[in-house]
């Protein structure tokens, strides 16, 4: 239970990131619009985030997972790098 919490804890610190787009979308769609469709959008990520790393957890041992999430945060990084484009949306 406490990695299933810690898991859904840190998908939603990683999902906190999208603020600053949602104060965009405020402008232009209006408060209670974006703040419903983020708390939506939020629960699914987070709950697909949850459910992913529950089924990972019983088939890959804990340092390899590490390990590929690792990789997959630098491949991110790279590519936002590359590809400076890729987080503003155009």
């Amino acid at each position: 239970m406490q990695t299933t919490l810690f898991i859904a804890f840190v998908v939603f610190m990683a999902e906190i990131g999208c603020l600053l787009r949602s104060a965009c979308l405020v402008t232009e769609y209006g408060k209670a619009t974006v703040i419903i469709g983020t708390a939506i959008g939020l629960a699914v990520a987070t709950g697909v985030g949850v459910s992913i790393g529950g089924i990972v957890e019983k088939w890959l041992p804990h340092d390899m997972t590490h390990w590929i999430a690792g990789f997959i945060l630098i491949l991110v990084g790279a590519f936002m790098m590359i590809n400076k484009h890729a987080c503003s949306g155009h």
